[in-house]
Parts: C-alpha cells; sequence; structure tokens
C-alpha cells in the first residue's frame, strides 16, 4: 500500500511538471505577435485581422486579376493556424527574417481560423502559406508548406527584389 501510494505521488509529480514546461505551443500571447531574438532592435511580425489586411496589405479590384494595394512597401504574410505543427517550425525563420529586413519589407501574419474570409480570397488549400506582395511591380508570389530560412531569403529576393 505504501509503495503503491509512493508511485502514485512520483507519477502524479512527473505528469505535473512535465504539464506546466513550455510545449512550443502558441499561446495566446505568444500567437499576437512574433519577435526576432535580438532586444536592442527588435522586429515585430504583427498579427492581423481581416479589416487589418484590408487596411494594411490591401483588396483585389473588382476583375479579380489586379490589386489595390495599401502600401508602397513590401509585404510578407504569413497565414497560419495556431495548431499547425509546419506553421510553428517555420514562425522563427520569419522573426529571423523580419529582424534582417526590418525597414525595408512588413511583416504580418493571419490566422486563418479566425479569419476565413480573407484566406478564401485566395483559396489557400494547405498552410502554412506565404504571400509575398511587391507594390513595385504590381505582382503577388505565392509559396506553401514549410520553408526553410535560406529558401524564404531566395524567394524574397526573387519575389520582393530586395
Amino acid at each position: 500500500m505504501k509503495a503503491s501510494l509512493t508511485l502514485t505521488f512520483t507519477v502524479g509529480m512527473l505528469l505535473l511538471s512535465a504539464c506546466s514546461q513550455k510545449t512550443g505551443r502558441l499561446t495566446d500571447e505568444s500567437a499576437k505577435s512574433t519577435t526576432a531574438v535580438d532586444t536592442t532592435n527588435t522586429a515585430t511580425i504583427l498579427e492581423i485581422d481581416n479589416k487589418q489586411f484590408a487596411a494594411l496589405v490591401g483588396t483585389p479590384q473588382p476583375d479579380g486579376r489586379h490589386w489595390n494595394f495599401a502600401s508602397g512597401r513590401p509585404i510578407v504574410v504569413d497565414f497560419y493556424a495556431t495548431w499547425c505543427g509546419p506553421c510553428k517550425k517555420l514562425s522563427p525563420n520569419l522573426a529571423r527574417l523580419a529582424q534582417e529586413y526590418k525597414g525595408k519589407i512588413d511583416f504580418y501574419k493571419i490566422d486563418v481560423e479566425k479569419n476565413r474570409e480573407t484566406a478564401s480570397i485566395f483559396g489557400f488549400n494547405s498552410i502554412p502559406t506565404l504571400l509575398f506582395v511587391n507594390p513595385q511591380n504590381g505582382k503577388l508570389s505565392i509559396k506553401s508548406g514549410y520553408l526553410e530560412y535560406e529558401t524564404l531569403k531566395s524567394i524574397i529576393k526573387e519575389a520582393l527584389g530586395i
């Protein structure tokens, strides 16, 4: 009986300590923004909703083939979900790029579960999906799935000209 009680207590303590440790999941606080590690000159990836997307990124024209850009600066938008493993894996790469391109490219993220309207404009079938907006040449580029840091840099150079 005493051994059983000790075993139950030990297992309970292990479970309690395991559940209280950070698991790498996005919490409500961390889902709102992702910040690069450099605390002296940080760049934030702002989480936006449907209305903010229209105000900060732009809207499609009625013909569906052209875009009304809200900014003259290049933009990267991360379409993600909090439960998505590849989205979580991509997040540090985007935070690093946001720091590297601070002042040159605006980085946003939008939760597709909460903002289906914006995601449906593009007809995304998978996440993560990144939207690269280049108002200088009027083009949008879309890439889906997890992308390594160097691959992202190459896409930024090609799609955004930076």
